[in-house]
């Protein structure tokens, strides 16, 4: 009789409360990131977090618990909660006077939040408009649940909702008359909205709405015509990106950032061909010829973010995706840069900007890598840190799991290129390609941040060819960057298959293991050596290995020398005879299995030929070589 009641007051405890922030202990924040409102976990938002425009956001919580004689769950306690990230003594809440029907809370919100001169709009099954002075006005209920809803706001102060149901999706107008009643007028439903996945609006001025959608589906782009309230079909997107950032910049255009999609190699998914991700990638939708250009290319994978215009700077940040980046782009720059970093994922949260180039990105959902619970977990408070868009920067920040990069050493500055970004959102360990380029100077202590590789970067090598310049190899492509001008020289990546006999060669058959000011060396795992002329980009062939190798590792030398080492290599060749003739001449059938290479492979410039080392006391594991020329082993 005692332990009931207190378990209902736990459940009805006003949200920022510190019973509501109990968990996991987060990681540390990054220098220069400060952490706020770190007592106030906002676990169940039933609409996205809005922004109000002057540094802080509305957050929509509410407390769930079963009814007493239903399977159902409700939500009630509904919170309209105002956070100011760097001011959290202005920071307050309101207990809204109306309760809402049960929903998901953790994937998509079963309600759409949207702000309009009227006040702010809550439209799910129900629809509720928070006037500015607090009242609470009710509107019209459906008569049908939806889901996946939309909202947009136009310049008359209505608003047009989307919504998914069955296989087609409502859309409606809703605005407030001159009497305080919210009123409707159903529109048109969204044309071929059957095959329509991941939808986004943005409202491009007089009333027109632009609407796209992509991902695995068909690429839609609609307009809507509010004079002949009709639907005009347009050219679909570039990439088939599902729930894109869609952001109008000054000159009218549309920025469609990141999103979910993948192009698949071969045609459709059921062939199981490479698939290129999409969410690395951007594009410019044009209002006066209607067609979507291509944009520049993101440095870091950027799904389920948010996209806003700071005005003060001229400048678009991208944040609170699936990695704990923030990307800007001022428009007219060719690159699309590392702003800041943040200690912790914050996923689906608000970006709210602040004054001094700084922002705040407010609760969101984290992704603790290492744990049992990893995945669905809501960040509480806030992070506040000052952003820049220049490209050299002293960020401290590192990333979770970087799988298949390269790197290359040359004196005090390191060259990291490509791989894969992992998270847990999804509940186990997932992989997102990546562009990333950056340049550490050990002697300033700075990261500059280069502009996105021109292709992705699922397994990545780079090797440095003179001061300034270095090649970089992926699976099917090849680039020349130049660290002075940034900019990057397309090879033919198919130059390495015009030299070898074998019809099916691949350029991911050969490793990038070096170069020097001339030339730079691959190597097969046939033991086939090619020298790549950078400038003229023409392909010869060196002297061959001794033996094949698999998982090898190499490095060029100043003097000239080339050390191929690790890895496993051929055993000794086999030979047979027959066991009742011991004077039989025996017959060689080929090599024996692939064994953990003891000896390493030299290359001699002089005698332009390989050699082999004395064997080593250790084999297998993994090795490095310095520039000395020295083997050693680092790893089991």
């Amino acid at each position: 009789m005692i332990i009931r009641p207190l378990v209902f007051l736990l459940l009805l405890l006003p949200p920022g409360l510190p019973a509501m922030a109990q968990g996991l202990p987060q990681p540390p924040a990054l220098p220069g990131e400060t952490r706020t409102h770190m007592d106030q976990r906002i676990t169940r938002q039933f609409a996205p977090p809005l922004l109000v425009g002057d540094g802080s956001v509305w957050q929509f919580q509410c407390v769930e618990f079963p009814a007493v004689y239903s399977r159902k769950k409700e939500c009630l306690n509904i919170t309209q909660r105002r956070i100011y990230p760097d001011q959290p003594e202005r920071s307050s809440y309101t207990v809204l006077p109306f309760n809402i029907e049960p929903g998901s809370f953790f994937n998509t919100p079963p309600y759409a939040s949207i702000a309009s001169p009227s006040g702010t709009w809550l439209m799910g099954p129900s629809i509720y408009l928070i006037r500015p002075d607090g009242k609470v006005i009710d509107g019209p209920r459906d008569r049908v649940s939806g889901h996946s809803i939309n909202a947009v706001a136009l310049a008359d102060g209505s608003v047009m909702k989307f919504e998914r149901y069955s296989n087609q999706v409502i859309v409606a107008r809703i605005w407030l008359d001159n009497d305080g009643f919210i009123r409707s007028e159903s529109l048109p439903p969204v044309p071929n909205s059957s095959q329509m996945y991941g939808l986004n609006a943005v409202h491009i001025g007089g009333g027109q709405v632009l609407v796209v959608t992509g991902g695995i589906y068909p690429r839609l782009t609609l307009l809507y015509d509010p004079a002949a309230k009709d639907w005009l079909t347009l050219p679909g997107m570039l990439m088939p990106r599902a729930r894109p950032a869609l952001i109008r910049l000054p000159d009218g255009r549309i920025w469609a950032t990141g999103g979910e999609g993948r192009i698949f190699q071969g045609g459709s998914p059921r062939e199981h061909g490479p698939a290129l991700s999409v969410s690395t990638t951007s594009e410019f939708w044009d209002p006066e010829q209607r067609v979507w250009q291509r944009g520049p290319d993101l440095p870091v994978p950027m799904q389920d973010h948010q996209a806003i215009w700071v005005a003060d700077e001229a400048t678009v940040l991208l944040g609170t995706g699936l990695f704990p980046v923030l990307l800007a782009w001022k428009p007219g720059d060719k690159a699309v840069r590392i702003a800041a970093q943040m200690g912790i994922e914050r996923r689906s949260g608000a970006l709210v900007p602040l004054p001094g180039r700084r922002v705040g990105v407010v609760s969101g959902i984290t992704a603790r890598l290492g744990t049992d619970e990893a995945w669905g977990r809501r960040s509480p408070g806030a992070s506040v840190m000052t952003w820049t868009a220049a490209p050299a920067s002293s960020r401290s920040g590192t990333w979770q799991i970087v799988k298949e990069g390269g790197l290359a050493v040359r004196g005090n500055r390191l060259l990291a290129v490509g791989g894969m970004l992992g998270h847990h959102h999804t509940g186990s360990v997932e992989h997102e390609v990546s562009r990333l380029a950056e340049l550490w100077q050990g002697a300033s202590a700075q990261t500059v941040s280069l502009p996105a590789l021109p292709f992705d970067t699922r397994k990545a090598e780079v090797a440095w060819v003179g001061e300034q310049h270095a090649l970089i190899h992926t699976a099917d492509s090849l680039a020349l960057l130049d660290l002075n001008t940034q900019d990057y020289r397309l090879l033919d990546p198919t130059a390495l298959a015009h030299v070898v006999d074998n019809p099916y060669f691949k350029v991911d058959n050969a490793r990038l293991v070096g170069a020097d000011s001339q030339r730079a060396w691959f190597v097969d795992d046939n033991a086939t050596v090619y020298w790549l002329d950078v400038d003229s980009g023409q392909i010869t062939k060196g002297p061959r290995l001794q033996r094949q190798r698999q998982n090898f590792i190499g490095r060029v030398l100043a003097d000239g020398r080339v050390i191929i080492a690790g890895g496993t290599v051929e055993s000794e060749i086999v030979a047979r005879r027959p066991a009742n003739c011991l004077d039989c001449a025996p017959s060689y059938s080929g090599w024996g299995p692939y064994l953990a290479a003891r000896r390493h492979d030299i290359y001699d410039p002089v005698r332009n030929d390989w050699h082999s080392s004395a064997p080593a006391r250790a084999a297998g594991g993994k090795f490095a070589i310095l520039a000395s020329g020295q083997v050693v082993k680092v790893g089991p």
